[in-house]
């Protein structure tokens, strides 16, 4: 196959009993319900993303059927569990942009250091785009709508973008990594307590050729037809809604 297309989906099956800064608990759902969502995720890139090369970033203790679905069903599992560093003092952080962070930065970093990938995937790939793991795209996603060579991104009020899901260009993935390393990005989440969506938000905006799509236009209709098409679970509540 010739890709066109890196998914990188930040998955977290197994959550840890530790507060986040916003609420005493992480996921309302069980870990058997998790990895229900994240097949759900995978499947749903398969079939809207065409020629997608998957790379997923795990920090779970893995069952061998999970480990084994999500390997036959990706091109390239990280699972970072093992990394006792990143785990606790990133992953598990109460800051839950650390986590989205560091496992952004290890996905793309492990992309770049395989030499497979770089010489045979990363030439013909076109579009990066990021998904949050048990969130996934549904029968209203137009992948004609992403396929400009620019930024996409969902702007929240307040100029956040929504981290759950967003596209660039590939040539700027290495920018995006260096941004992710900076030590001012780690100093806004923790000492200024600013929400990586802003960071995100920040960076995408300074780059030329951004689509920008607004908070609230739900399933907006353009010349090539919805252009959203996300559903989206959120774990602290158990809320389902639709971008």
């Amino acid at each position: 196959m010739v890709f066109e297309n890196i998914v990188l989906i930040n998955s977290i099956i197994v959550t840890p009993n530790i507060p986040l800064s916003y609420s005493t608990v992480r996921s309302v759902f069980t870990r058997e319900q998790r990895f229900e969502q994240t097949k759900i995720t995978i499947e749903s890139i398969r079939s809207k993303i065409p020629n997608a090369f998957i790379c997923i970033v795990e920090c779970s203790p893995l069952q061998e059927n999970e480990h084994n679905y999500l390997c036959e069903n990706s091109n390239i599992l990280i699972n970072l569990y093992d990394c006792h560093d990143i785990r606790e003092q990133h992953v598990y952080s109460r800051l839950k942009g650390m986590g989205e962070r560091m496992m952004t930065i290890e996905g793309i970093k492990r992309l770049f250091t395989n030499l497979t990938f770089t010489m045979q995937v990363l030439p013909t790939c076109k579009s990066f785009f990021k998904i949050t793991g048990r969130y996934f795209l549904n029968d209203h996603f137009d992948h004609s709508f992403w396929t400009s060579n620019n930024n996409n991104i969902i702007r929240l009020k307040d100029n956040n973008a929504n981290s759950f899901f967003y596209k660039m260009p590939v040539e700027d993935l290495y920018l995006w990594l260096r941004e992710l390393e900076k030590g001012d990005t780690v100093y806004r989440l923790k000492s200024l307590n600013q929400s990586f969506e802003l960071i995100l938000y920040d960076y995408l905006i300074s780059k030329k050729g951004v689509t920008l799509i607004e908070e609230g236009q739900g399933e907006r209709e353009t010349e090539k037809g919805k252009c959203i098409g996300i559903t989206c679970i959120n774990a602290v509540s158990g809320t389902i809604w639709n971008f």
